[in-house]
């Protein structure tokens, strides 16, 4: 069942200063997928050294993050926002310059993946599956989009307003079929980062771990109204494969509205197949020109596919490389056919060793690869075609998969050009099976000589680091976006012994929140003086102390944990209960029956109905008192909602909320309007 748990928590809070920068709207920064933010105005290479900069916080979310983070200028009620999803199927949006401090909003969407067939393991793949991909932001709509799959397996496209990460339209299930075959979401992975181009919004998918059977699919659905555009499967077989996932790139569009990607392992014959090609579609995902290597079928064989990596629009060609380490250049418009036969690439040269795992990037006329268990090389580039590498970053090396990599400038101006990557390093071996430590490290992008690197925590597999507003925010396995910044110069010394415990009913006072710092200053506490906590060990006191002195200190946090034993005598919890039905009176109103039932051990107190939505529409009367539900009883409560919100047999959804002394209740659900 999809769900609709939607968190919206409000704060105050000034932790890193602002400046002003490109936003990250989309993965790998831009439709082109450059993966370059050439309009980053702080960052330079005299103030990147560990000594001024370095770790400044993190965001906790809720599982892995495959997605790159997004960030965003005035969104989401905040200068800057940072937009991130889980495979915990939860959609985050955060105040980028306030690491440590609860999401703005999150949508728990529902429950994730976790039953897989054996051998899916091999990909990281223990974990729950659920929102993969890179979201993509729409800016005139001020709506993010994702998709996301659902415990039994099935895929949805989600559309979330940006102010608070409502529905902005109903998701729709992904669904649909090609060329002779029907998609199947549960054998269907979608890795790639979505695309918004010509008001469309495309996705592709692949396998799970090359399980087959399975084929390589690209959708396209109307930002507007999700409606469903165009569906392309690139193989007419039902086991021909030919996944799109290119190592989590997301598909990239030139100004004219046409589509390029490339596929991976797969059956070709240039009418029906298309693995082991580069492609270009038009808006409406009719092929348009496609390139395939003279040697496709023994890719194919050997599992040396090209679609490993994503491709990258440059003037009017497109690069791209995959395992076998070529890179390809092509042109867009005729991308060349089938090499050998026909008119062929503009391009093909030998890459670096150990296959390319979306590690691409282009800026100021450069290429930048980097490869598994190699260095990174620079390649310069002419307008046309690409020169042979002379700039290489060894003695530099990197575990599997390599670096993944952006790069930042102020324009064309050398002090500022880096190259930001994260890593395994040569040493931690390969992060193919099994998760790793990593680095970020930094580069000067001419030179690809390391100025400085931190730890980062466990590798975010093929997720690039997002470079925005002078700041870096890295994606990780352990739970957390990490953000880099400038360092100011002194940090207060904070301590806060562990209190004593209290009993339940005691409100937190001067004994408890009694944190001290080594300069003059002010501590707020949270949860603030006067608060009666639940019974529970181990409960998180935290603090923030701002210095009297901000020229010469910075704000600081602190945190301890204290344990709250029960009272006596000791009294259940209320747990309220909901069933319902739905039917149409004579009007064509619906009327919704509650029946809410507390099965707790205690009365609920002047229970009142606060709210009751289907698809956004309220129902009357509300609020309506309900009063006291004795434990073990039933209360009925009837509410009305138009018959104008939905036709008969429509999908929608149902929200209700409900309070009593002491605590509160609400659920969402999708429902079938009767």
């Amino acid at each position: 069942m999809r769900q609709n748990l939607l968190s919206q928590i409000g704060f105050a809070c000034v932790a890193l200063c602002c400046a002003d920068g490109a936003t990250v709207l989309t993965g790998q920064y831009d439709n082109s997928r450059s993966g370059a933010n050439t309009s980053e105005t702080v960052l330079t290479q005299s103030n990147v050294g560990t000594d001024v900069f370095g770790q400044r916080g993190s965001w906790a979310i809720d599982g892995f993050a495959y997605a790159q983070p997004l960030v965003l200028d005035n969104a989401c009620g905040v200068s800057s926002a940072l937009v991130t999803a889980t495979m915990n199927d939860t959609i985050y949006c955060f105040d980028a310059n306030a690491p440590g401090i609860p999401a703005i909003w999150s949508r728990h969407v529902g429950s994730p993946r976790t039953t897989y067939y054996e051998g899916a393991g091999t990909f990281n793949y223990s974990e729950p599956i659920g929102c993969m991909a890179t979201p993509v932001v729409n800016v005139s709509l001020a709506v993010v989009y994702e998709t996301c799959v659902d415990e039994s397996g099935v895929w949805w496209l989600y559309s979330l307003n940006l102010a608070d990460g409502s529905d902005y339209h109903t998701a729709v299930t992904i669904a649909g079929s090609g060329n002779g075959n029907t998609f199947d979401p549960t054998v269907q992975l979608q890795r790639g980062a979505l695309l918004l181009s010509s008001g469309n919004i495309y996705m592709t998918f692949g396998s799970y771990g090359d399980h087959l059977p399975y084929q390589g699919w690209v959708f396209a659905y109307n930002a507007t109204s999700l409606a469903q555009i165009a569906v392309f499967c690139n193989v007419n077989t039902i086991s021909g494969a030919g996944g799109i996932w290119m190592s989590g790139g997301g598909v990239a569009a030139n100004g004219a509205g046409h589509v390029f990607l490339a596929t991976g392992n797969g059956a070709w014959d240039g009418t029906a197949n298309f693995g082991e090609s580069f492609l270009e579609f038009d808006a409406n995902l009719n092929l348009a020109s496609y390139l395939t290597p003279a040697n496709w079928s023994d890719l194919y064989k050997l599992d040396l596919d090209i679609g490993t990596s994503r491709t990258i629009l440059v003037g009017s060609s497109i690069i791209g490389s995959g395992k076998d380490e070529r890179i390809w250049v092509a042109q867009q418009g005729a991308l060349g056919g089938l090499q050998g036969r026909d008119k062929g690439p503009v391009q093909v040269m030998a890459g670096s060793g150990g296959g390319e795992w979306g590690g691409l990037v282009f800026a100021n006329n450069t290429l930048y690869t980097s490869t598994g268990n190699d260095a990174i090389f620079s390649y310069p580039w002419n307008g046309s075609t690409l020169a042979a590498s002379t700039v290489q970053s060894y003695p530099q090396t990197f575990g599997w998969p390599g670096a993944t990599c952006a790069y930042s400038s102020n324009g064309s101006i050398a002090e500022t050009e880096l190259l930001w990557c994260v890593t395994v390093p040569t040493s931690g071996g390969s992060a193919n099976i099994v998760t790793k430590q990593a680095v970020l490290k930094v580069f000067n992008a001419a030179t690809l000589l390391e100025i400085s690197e931190w730890p980062v925590g466990t590798y975010a597999k093929f997720c690039e680091p997002t470079v925005a507003n002078g700041k870096v925010y890295v994606s990780t396995f352990d739970n957390s976006i990490e953000v880099f910044a400038s360092i100011p110069a002194k940090k207060p010394m904070l301590s806060w012994p562990t209190p004593a415990a209290i009993t339940f009913g005691g409100a937190l006072g001067s004994a408890q929140l009694n944190a001290s710092s080594s300069v003059a200053g002010a501590f707020v506490y949270s949860p603030p003086a006067g608060t009666v906590l639940p019974v529970g060990n181990g409960q998180v006191l935290s603090a923030v102390f701002t210095p009297s002195d901000t020229s010469d200190y910075q704000t600081a946090s602190v945190a301890t944990t204290i344990n709250v034993n029960p009272a006596s005598p000791t009294v259940s919890a209320v747990q309220i209960i909901e069933t319902k039905t739905l039917s149409r009176d004579a009007s064509n109103n619906i009327v919704i029956q509650l029946n809410l039932a507390n099965n707790g051990q205690i009365a609920a107190g002047n229970v009142v109905l606060t709210g009751l939505k289907i698809g956004g529409v309220s129902g009357t009367p509300l609020p309506q008192i309900i009063g006291g539900i004795a434990a073990g009883a039933v209360a009925q409560v009837t509410v009305t909602v138009p018959g104008s919100t939905g036709a008969p047999g429509a999908p929608s959804s149902l929200a209700l909320s409900a309070t009593y002394t002491g605590g509160s209740f609400s659920s969402s659900a999708r429902i079938i309007l009767p």
